[in-house]
């Protein structure tokens, strides 16, 4: 009673046919749910932010970096202020870099035709602009900025490799202030 009429209790075999693949989706389809579950799921994340000083006075300019341990960055501006803010960093030991901007020339003005005129009389002209050609490819040295100025260009590179700068922050808060004065 129960089985199937005439079989007596053995189930036909397209049934099982039809069983197993209804069956193989479904834990195929088991598998991606649980992969697109775990894809989701990621390490915390914290929120860090502070100020950046360079001889008592705030670092106008550069980049903070923050390296993870699994050598994940992430990065922030530093406001004139010195202030600045990393929206979401692993936590974990974290080794810090402070990167300098690489200075730039001002570009040279485009010439109106009665310019370029005179350009070609004016030797000067020639040599000032290769002058200039030679600072924007970056063979020329810059002028250095005054001394007491607490612009990234004065700091010293050693801080700009995280190995190398002796900044460390340990991540356990979901928000954490590092705030630090360089010398």
């Amino acid at each position: 009673m129960g089985g199937w009429p005439g079989l007596s209790g053995r189930r036909p075999a397209f049934f099982a046919a039809v069983v197993g693949v209804f069956a193989m989706p479904r834990s195929i389809c088991a598998v991606l749910i649980a992969l697109l579950a775990m894809s989701g799921c990621s390490e915390p994340k914290s929120r860090v932010h502070g100020k950046v000083l360079y001889k008592g006075k705030p670092l106008a300019g550069g980049t903070i970096v923050l390296v993870s341990p699994d050598n994940s960055t992430a990065q922030a501006r530093i406001a004139s202020d010195g202030s600045y803010e990393v929206p979401a960093a692993s936590r974990g030991h974290i080794l810090v870099a402070i990167q300098a901007d690489r200075p730039r020339p001002a570009p040279r003005a485009q010439p109106n035709s009665k310019a370029v005129a005179l350009k070609a009389r004016d030797t000067f002209a020639t040599d000032q602009s290769k002058s200039d050609d030679k600072a924007k490819m970056g063979k020329a040295t810059s002028v250095p900025p005054p001394a007491g100025d607490a612009s990234a260009n004065n700091l010293p590179a050693l801080y700009g490799d995280p190995n190398r700068s002796g900044l460390t922050i340990e991540l356990v808060d979901s928000v954490q202030d590092f705030s630090v004065d360089l010398k």
